[in-house]
């Protein structure tokens, strides 16, 4: 996550503040997918994305995708 954002090729110029990388075994995208549209459900709650930015450490930041609850 990036506080400032950073410039990211966006068609409206907003500068892009969060980025995910998802690592799966070859033969399991099924995983992979679900993991993915989990990720895009979350983000779209405007109060998870501003929860989200107020992390400052890793590991909180990661239980808190996890288990939003």
């Amino acid at each position: 996550k990036s506080s400032a954002g950073v410039e990211f090729g966006s068609s409206t110029g907003d500068k892009t503040h969060m980025f995910f990388v998802l690592v799966s075994p070859e033969k399991s995208a099924g995983a992979h997918l679900m993991a993915l549209a989990q990720i895009s459900r979350s983000f779209q709650d405007a109060g998870f994305r501003e929860k989200v930015m107020t992390f400052t450490e890793a590991e909180p930041l990661y239980n808190y995708i996890c288990n939003p609850r």
